[in-house]
């Protein structure tokens, strides 16, 4: 239980910071960063997909325990 809990904060955590990333990208390097292949749609996809995968974690984590206390 604690590793899932810790691995959703860390999920979550990685994902605030890559939408901040992504829309820090995309108000001040619009066409993003060419050189590198990353433009500000790929920091929110990742950004989308780390917020969903955390809180997907702590739900199943409270349906779990609810389930065991009943």
């Amino acid at each position: 239980m604690r590793f899932i809990h810790w691995l959703a904060n860390i999920l979550i955590i990685i994902g605030i910071v890559s939408l901040l990333v992504g829309f820090g990208v995309k108000v001040f390097a619009p066409e993003g960063f060419s050189w590198a292949s990353l433009g500000p749609g790929g920091f929110l996809r990742f950004a989308d997909t780390c917020l969903l995968v955390g809180i997907a974690l702590y739900l199943k984590e409270i349906v779990c325990e609810k389930i065991r206390k009943e």
